[in-house]
């Protein structure tokens, strides 16, 4: 018996191990696809935003205040 490789179209075996992992994968992916939320659910990444999440740096702070008294200027 030689040590090469068989094809898969030649060894039903690998065939058999082949198809049958690719359809697992198939379902698992359709499992996972048809998890539906609750109505009105909205997951915590989707809403957070980095403003929220991240507190200011005095130098952001600093920016906003000059922004504003040139906004106020301005007016």
């Amino acid at each position: 018996m030689s040590l090469k490789m068989k094809s898969p179209f030649t060894n039903p075996k690998a065939l058999w191990y082949g198809i049958h992992a690719l359809l697992l994968l198939f379902l698992l992916k359709k499992e996972m696809s048809s998890h539906e939320r609750p109505p009105g659910y909205d997951p915590p990444a989707a809403t957070a935003t980095v403003a929220d999440t991240k507190p200011k740096t005095k130098s952001v702070k600093r920016n906003e205040r000059k922004k504003e008294k040139r906004i106020q200027h301005d007016f």
